[in-house]
Parts: structure tokens; C-alpha cells; sequence
């Protein structure tokens, strides 16, 4: 085995002895720059013809479908091939490869930012996330205690036990409620302005590709809470919770203010803001109370405010269900003050036959709040 290594590195040193006859010591380090541009790696560039210059001699050749390992014929083919391109020397292959690195350095630096950034973003949208939760969370909390309590009400529709026993828990939460509202009132301008503070300033630092979705969402949860805050305060008018009733028209007054300051920059901040002061006026109108000619007055207001959003919005961008309701409010408001005209009995008897095709028995609820165009028929 020692002997077959020997001989074949002896055949070796012969081979490229015979070979290297052929060529200068310039020209075998020409042959091996050559060779280096090429792509076939010599393992230097030092004029010596070692086993790597010889292999990539061979390889060469090989690919040019020459059968001869001739060095000659080798270098004055790779002249040819490469005349219209310059030679690269080890020193300017090293620098190539140094910028290479240096740019393969670059963009990994640029890749850690970008990571950065999500990450960063990741957790702006998971703060955003609580933040919404948190805000539904207490609306639908809200909106199950205000059914609750509209539903202990109703005292004529329960027996005289039950009754009995709900008086017994309404007293007690009306007196809890009380103190709340009280506690409430006393602190209730201080946490509003911080609130506000906290809210501007997370404004100011949100990204501006989800400010829009944002005030989508604080228009939605007025609107709700408005309506929510209407309602309970014409019910509670009528029962014997006058404190509530109170309480409930400052949040409804609130949303109005907060709505109004929505920016008309959008369809949908435009439909929301007519929707929330048409139903304002709508539960104006229908809440009895020692100033229901100022309750008038104000309606008709805030619907001629609402007829001014609807035009710079147009009557073709919004739903039909959303423009029944929308128009049924104006028409109330419109009769409440005195309206008992043929052409508004007209419109509304239009508007009922449309609105019942999309919610079954609309009209059987709204009729008996217009006694003197459909007689007879009761709440």
C-alpha cells in the first residue's frame, strides 16, 4: 500500500514536471488566476503546478470537450474564452469578498430590526385588544343590569309575592345605586379628564393604519350608549326612579357631545352621528317630564342636525333598515310638535309598508304612538 502512495505521487511530480516544461512560471500563475475566474479553484495562485491546478486543468478541458491535458492549449483556450473579461487577482477576489460579507452583515442587522418592530407592533395591537375588551365588557355589563332593572319595573305584570319580593330587592339596589351615583358625581369630573388625557395621549402615539378602525369603534360603543342611557331615562321617568332617570340623561347628553365631536371624514362617522342624535330626539320627545316644550324645541334641533349630516352623507349610502329607522324619528318628532298632516300620515303609512318587509310587525309597534292617525289602536 506504502509502495502503490509512493509510486502514484511519483507519477504525480513527473506528470506535472513534464507538463510545467511547457509553460513560464508567469504563465502558469496567468493559467491559475485564469483558472480562479473561471470557477475552477487552484488552491493559490503561486506558479507551481501542484494536484488542484492539475484537476482543475483536467475539469476544464473537459468541459470544453478537449481530450488533452495540455497546459498550453489550456491557457491559450481560457485567453480566448476570457478576452472580453478582466482578470480578478486573489487581492481583488478578497476585497469582493469582504464587501459580500460586509453587506451579508448589513442585512442581518436590518432583519434583527424589522423583528424588532413587529415584536413592537405585536404588543401595541395586544394593548389595543385589552383595551377593547375591557370597554365591551363593561357595556354589556351595563346593558344586562339596565334590562334588570327595566324588567322590575314592570311591577303590574308580576304577582303580588313576586312583587313583593322584588320591591324588597329594588329598594336595596336603588339605595346601593345612590350611594354609587353620589360617590360617582363627587370624583366623576376628575376621572373624565384623566381619561381624556390618557386617551389623547394614546392617540398620539397609536400607528395611523389603525386610527380609522379605532374611531369606528368608539363611534359604535356611543352610539350604544346612547341609546342604552335614552331609553332607560324615558322608562325610568315614568316609574318612581327619578334618581336614575337623572343619571341616565347625563350619559345620554354625554354621548351626544362625544359624537358630535367625531370628524365628518367618513361615511360611517357621518351615518353613526345622525343615527345617535335621531334617537336622542326621538326619546326626547317621549320623555314626560315639567319641560316638554323645551324637550320639543331641542328635538326639532337636533333632527334638523341630523337632516344636515344625511346631506353630506347622501340618502343613497345608507341601508334601508337604517333609514327607516332614521326617517321614523323625524317623522315622531315632526308629529309630537303638531304635524298631523295628510302628506306626513302618507309618508309614514310608505315608510311602515317598507319596514315591514324587512322587520316582520314594525308597524303594529310604532302605530300606537300616533293615536290621532290610526284610532283605536293601544300601546
Amino acid at each position: 500500500m506504502c509502495r502503490a502512495s509512493i509510486s502514484g505521487l511519483l507519477l504525480l511530480f513527473i506528470l506535472s514536471t513534464a507538463l510545467a516544461d511547457n509553460l513560464s512560471h508567469t504563465e502558469i500563475k496567468e493559467l491559475q488566476e485564469r483558472l480562479l475566474t473561471a470557477g475552477y479553484p487552484t488552491n493559490g495562485i503561486d506558479g507551481i503546478i501542484g494536484d488542484r491546478t492539475l484537476s482543475a486543468v483536467r475539469l476544464f478541458m473537459g468541459n470544453q470537450n478537449f481530450q488533452a491535458n495540455d497546459l498550453r492549449i489550456a491557457l491559450e483556450k481560457l485567453r480566448t474564452t476570457q478576452s472580453r473579461y478582466k482578470l480578478v487577482s486573489s487581492k481583488e477576489w478578497n476585497t469582493l469578498k469582504t464587501d459580500i460579507d460586509s453587506l451579508k452583515e448589513k442585512h442581518r442587522a436590518e432583519k434583527s430590526g424589522k423583528e424588532a418592530l413587529k415584536s413592537e407592533l405585536k404588543m401595541d395591537f395586544a394593548n389595543l385588544e385589552t383595551e377593547s375588551l375591557r370597554t365591551i365588557g363593561f357595556a354589556f355589563i351595563g346593558g344586562i343590569v339596565g334590562v334588570f332593572l327595566f324588567i322590575l319595573t314592570e311591577k303590574s305584570k308580576l304577582t303580588k309575592d313576586i312583587r313583593d319580593i322584588i320591591d324588597t330587592l329594588s329598594g336595596r339596589m336603588v339605595t346601593e345605586l345612590n350611594t354609587h351615583v353620589s360617590n360617582a358625581r363627587s370624583n366623576f369630573e376628575t376621572q373624565i379628564e384623566q381619561a381624556r388625557e390618557s386617551h389623547d395621549q394614546h392617540l398620539a402615539d397609536f400607528r395611523n393604519e389603525t386610527e380609522s378602525e379605532f374611531r369606528s369603534g368608539l363611534a359604535e360603543v356611543t352610539g350604544f350608549l346612547s341609546l342604552c342611557a335614552w331609553k332607560f331615562a324615558t322608562v325610568w321617568t315614568k316609574s318612581d326612579y327619578r334618581e336614575l332617570s337623572e343619571f341616565a340623561i347625563y350619559l345620554a347628553e354625554s354621548s351626544v357631545v362625544k359624537v358630535r365631536k367625531l370628524p365628518d371624514t367618513s361615511d360611517d362617522y357621518l351615518l353613526r352621528k345622525a343615527e345617535v342624535l335621531a334617537n336622542a330626539a326621538y326619546y326626547l320627545v317621549d320623555w314626560q317630564n315639567d319641560s316638554r316644550a323645551q324637550n320639543l324645541a331641542n328635538a326639532s334641533k337636533l333632527i334638523n342636525e341630523t337632516q344636515d349630516y344625511i346631506g353630506k352623507l347622501g340618502r343613497e349610502k345608507i341601508p334601508a333598515q337604517r333609514w327607516g329607522h332614521l326617517r321614523e324619528s323625524m317623522i315622531r318628532v315632526y308629529y309630537e310638535n303638531g304635524n298631523r298632516s295628510d302628506k306626513l300620515k302618507a309618508e309614514l303609512i310608505e315608510l311602515m309598508t317598507m319596514m315591514d318587509s324587512l322587520e316582520p310587525n314594525w308597524s303594529k309597534k310604532i302605530k300606537p304612538s300616533y293615536p290621532d292617525f290610526f284610532p283605536g289602536e293601544s300601546v
